[in-house]
């Protein structure tokens, strides 16, 4: 059953998106550190994991943080303005912040299904970079480039599920 929580959880978790990406566009990146701090405080405050749970789910972030910067350096994709290699913008930490702190919503919502897991990461994982080329953030520099981040994102997601909780 769905706890009113977690349907503010879920409605700050795309305010906080939209914010940090409004906060990107404008050059006010600093800023955008400040909006995964509420659901980070309320993360830690309910012991939503398992300490193990927690390391995982930095090791994750931590991939896709790598990734990011991988992906900036092959030159799949490219930030508005630059960013100089290894160093991704602040706004998109900020964003992997706030990813951080849904992972425990999501691997409970994925957790036995995690072909789901897979399908839904594919599909909106790109999707999400894809919204942030109509905020010029960033440029996807190849067409297969969108392939790769599906890649990507189905298998992050569908791990997220399936390791999060054990």
């Amino acid at each position: 059953m769905i706890r009113p929580s977690q349907i503010l959880f879920w409605i700050y978790f795309y305010m906080g998106w939209y914010g940090i990406v409004s906060l990107g566009q404008k050059q006010d990146s600093i800023l955008s550190l400040l909006l995964p701090l509420p659901p980070l405080a309320y993360l830690i405050w309910q012991r939503e994991l398992p300490f193990k749970g927690y390391l995982r789910a930095v090791v994750l972030c931590a991939a896709g943080l790598i990734f990011d910067s991988l992906s900036n350096y092959l030159g799949w994709i490219s930030f508005i303005p630059t960013a100089p290699f290894p160093i991704i913008p602040l706004w998109l930490f900020s964003l992997w912040l706030l990813y951080f702190c849904y992972m425990p919503l999501l691997a409970k919502v994925f957790q036995n299904h995690w072909l789901w897991a897979l399908a839904m990461g594919a599909v909106f994982g790109p999707l999400s970079y894809f919204t942030g080329t109509y905020f010029e953030l960033l440029r996807f520099n190849a067409t297969y480039t969108i392939f790769i981040y599906a890649l990507f994102w189905g298998a992050h997601l569908m791990i997220t599920a399936r390791i999060l909780w054990k």
